[in-house]
């Protein structure tokens, strides 16, 4: 269900995917040689960043592929992905560990027809963990995670001519090499290590000298790079950037439904939640009925504020699709199996909670400061003018004589309007509630120079 797509939400995002997500193609002649950097930690950007890569290279008929590898690893599900996009290649495909390939980084080398080490690289060490809060507590994970991943890496070995068993003893301690590892030890390789083992073909200190040895002397080298819009992507879907996206998605959209007509409150939400599904729709996270799901919950929200006033099970719908289109954003699989999926299930609940908690605790602070300081964000709250003669009257000491009275809602209460207590206009507001005009209400407290009141 997830790979669903409907072609409204497709063609809101198609433009701007084609005009930010994909670089400038490089218009390659045939045999040309394409040389991609796998740098750094391997997650969904970068996994994206390989995937469209390896699909020029194609378009261009290119002769080689050389991944130069630099990586202590990252999302096992980030990897998987680019052994996919490696996998029945035609084309020559050579990894360069320059000067390491550890835990994923070593699944990405063996997914290459031909591994190529530089001096003093490393490869292997690929068991998964469970990793605790802020990187603490590492555990290792049960023997159905180790499986998977063992036969990720046999399948990958198995499918390159590189050796099953030496890709399986990279996960599992338990498997035993002769000569080569004892049981209870991962395999770690050094450069010189692996091209004795026959895992890596030779040695080279730079990528010319990998063209020399596959004789791609006459072939036109093409470095493939990062654009600024997967730099942008990638930060977008860190889990501090997206905390931050939706707590000020979730500002503005409180600020909006506490103040009438359309405002900067809506326009901010609108942008940031935006930025937030872009970033992760680009990455392969959210899809289009992730984001049909979330402006559904934003429909009945609104419908229930504004349509039918009150708070019930139009409203409680909407609160749920709104929270379960986030969530399904920041997860590739909404049901957890492994223990990094698990982790992302995790770093998924705090994005949510902290942005829930740390809008609503900056709403409440803003709502506190706003009437005594009309500077920058005035325009967030609605301000009138109260003059005397139009039946207002501003003296606090009268308005707190108020408490307890029933009046009449003059003007709709949306949850700010006026209403007529002991014959006078006052400006009220209610705690969220919609009152229509001509309802009977009461004052429920005044809070300076707030009057709160509830229907009666």
């Amino acid at each position: 269900m997830r790979k669903f797509k409907t072609s409204f939400i497709s063609s809101l995002f198609l433009p701007l995917f084609l005009l930010c997500a994909c670089p400038q193609i490089l218009h390659a002649e045939d045999g040309d040689v394409y040389v991609i950097p796998v740098h750094g930690m391997i997650d969904l950007g970068l996994a994206s960043f390989v995937k469209r890569s390896v699909k020029e290279a194609e378009a261009a008929d290119a002769k080689a592929i050389i991944l130069d590898i630099k990586t202590y690893g990252g999302r096992v599900d980030a990897a998987v992905d680019i052994k996919d996009a490696l996998s029945n290649l035609k084309m020559l495909t050579i990894a360069y560990v320059n000067p390491r390939a550890i835990s994923a980084g070593a699944l990405i080398a063996l997914s290459c027809k031909h591994i190529i080490v530089a001096p003093g690289s490393m490869i292997g060490a690929a068991s998964p963990v469970k990793i605790g809060f802020a990187g603490m507590n590492q555990q290792k994970t049960s023997e159905k995670e180790i499986s998977f991943v063992r036969s990720a890496f046999r399948a990958a070995a198995e499918q390159n001519n590189h050796s099953p068993e030496l890709a399986e003893a990279m996960v599992d301690p338990d498997i035993e090499i002769k000569k080569i590892t004892r049981k209870g030890k991962l395999v770690t390789l050094t450069g010189s290590e692996a091209i004795e083992a026959g895992l890596a073909k030779n040695e080279a200190k730079s990528i010319d000298e990998i063209i020399k040895l596959f004789n791609l002397n006459k072939s036109t080298i093409k470095m493939t790079r990062t654009n600024w819009a997967e730099h942008v992507v990638r930060f977008l879907t860190h889990p501090i950037a997206s905390s931050l996206l939706l707590t000020l998605g979730f500002l503005g959209l409180l600020f909006e439904i506490k103040t009438p007509g359309w405002g900067v409150g809506g326009t901010i939400s609108v942008i940031f939640l935006a930025l937030f599904f872009w970033g992760h729709y680009i990455v392969g996270l959210a899809n289009t009925m992730d984001i049909v799901l979330f402006l559904i919950g934003i429909i009945l929200l609104f419908t229930e504020l504004f349509i039918t006033p009150g708070f019930g099970f139009v409203g409680a719908g909407g609160m749920l699709c709104i929270l379960a289109g986030i969530y399904l954003a920041l997860v590739k699989h909404p049901i957890p199996q492994f223990s990094w999926e698990f982790n992302l299930l995790n770093t998924a609940l705090y994005t949510i909670g902290g942005a829930i908690l740390t809008s609503g605790a900056i709403f409440v602070l803003l709502l506190r400061a706003l009437p005594k300081n009309k500077g920058l964000l005035s325009h967030l709250a609605l301000y009138t003018s109260e003059k005397q003669e139009e039946g207002f009257n501003a003296s606090s000491v009268e308005m707190h004589t108020l408490t307890g009275k029933k009046g009449i809602a003059h003007t709709n209460l949306r949850p700010a309007g006026k209403a007529m207590i002991d014959d006078k206009l006052w400006s009220v507001m209610t705690d969220g509630d919609f009152i229509e005009e001509g309802t009977e209400i009461v004052v429920e407290k005044v809070e300076g120079n707030r009057i709160l009141v509830q229907r009666k």
